[in-house]
């Protein structure tokens, strides 16, 4: 017998981030490496807790945790936006050369793709004690703007397989 499958439900956006297709029914919030899962409790951990559960299993690569703390107002969280940690130094070559290799249609791939390099948004979490109680995500305007600007469905695009980082093998 196959094991209930559980996900964070659907999260909601801090005001001034721009919405996405399928989210027009969540409100937003005024303000406000992977997740692991308390199946007894049926909550997710916290990053603390997280952390402990996977500490010794080198295999696990945490997700990037910018800053914990308290925040007074969103423009304190949505500074904390710049360069992505995980794009490449030169995003166009790499997009062209997966592009190539999918025969994706390239000038219509770059029109539909942000390739500023910056971070594509931010998650947040609202934790206590070893649980999340809630959870936020902001999208930069200007990574929907370039994603939703060409007015075509995402299915209806070329398909562009992600690349790894050179010497990144997912099956160790």
């Amino acid at each position: 017998m196959m094991e209930e499958l559980y996900k964070y439900p659907r999260t909601r956006h801090l005001e001034g981030s721009r919405k996405q297709a399928g989210d027009e029914d969540l409100n937003y919030v005024r303000f406000g490496e992977s997740d692991i899962f308390d199946k007894e409790e049926k909550r997710f951990f916290s990053t603390a807790k997280r952390r402990e559960i996977l500490k010794g299993a080198g295999f696990v690569h945490s997700v990037l945790v910018l800053d914990q703390g308290r925040y007074e107002n969103p423009d304190q969280i949505t500074s904390w936006i710049g360069p992505s940690h995980f794009i490449s130094s030169d995003p166009k070559k790499n997009l062209e050369e997966q592009c190539r290799k999918g025969s994706a249609r390239l000038e219509e791939t770059f029109l539909q793709t942000d390739l500023r390099g910056l971070m594509e948004g931010i998650y947040i979490k609202v934790e206590e004690g070893d649980y999340v109680l809630d959870r936020f995500k902001y999208v930069r305007p200007t990574f929907l703007n370039a994603i939703l600007d060409p007015e075509s469905h995402w299915m209806n695009r070329p398909l562009v397989a992600n690349k790894l980082a050179d010497g990144a093998d997912l099956f160790l």
